[in-house]
């Protein structure tokens, strides 16, 4: 079962990295929608008796509802902001940007995906 919960959080971060690159738009309020919807299945998870909840299971709760709140954040940002967002760039013009963009994305997955990877060790009592 801790597998699962890792491969699906990974791939989720993955499939954006993906998308992020091949579109050139990191997608903020796309993300900001899925991590809420993970916050959500994880309630429906503990609820539905598949992980039994106890201690173990706050650091990857806690990883979960603090990205859903930035993400409620952000979304509520984007729909004050809704007009007045900036255009997104042309990155054939400015390939530095795209660089960013790419460097940026990559490291944000890798980051999340360490941070899944300890929680959900916490959560089933494995060391990495």
């Amino acid at each position: 079962m801790e597998y699962a919960i890792l491969f699906v959080l990974v791939v989720v971060e993955l499939v954006f990295l993906v998308w992020n690159i091949i579109v050139m738009d990191y997608h903020k309020r796309e993300k900001s929608i899925v991590n809420i919807s993970l916050l959500l299945l994880f309630i429906v998870l503990v609820v539905g008796g598949v992980i039994d909840w106890n201690v173990r299971c706050y650091p990857l709760a806690a990883v979960l509802l603090v990205q859903a709140v930035m993400a409620a954040v952000r979304i509520y940002i984007c729909t004050i902001t809704v007009g007045k967002m900036p255009k997104v760039p042309d990155f054939a013009a400015e390939p530095k940007q795209m660089v960013n963009l790419i460097s940026k994305s990559i490291w944000s997955m890798v980051g999340k995906s360490i941070l899944y990877a300890a929680a959900v060790a916490m959560l089933f009592e494995q060391v990495i």
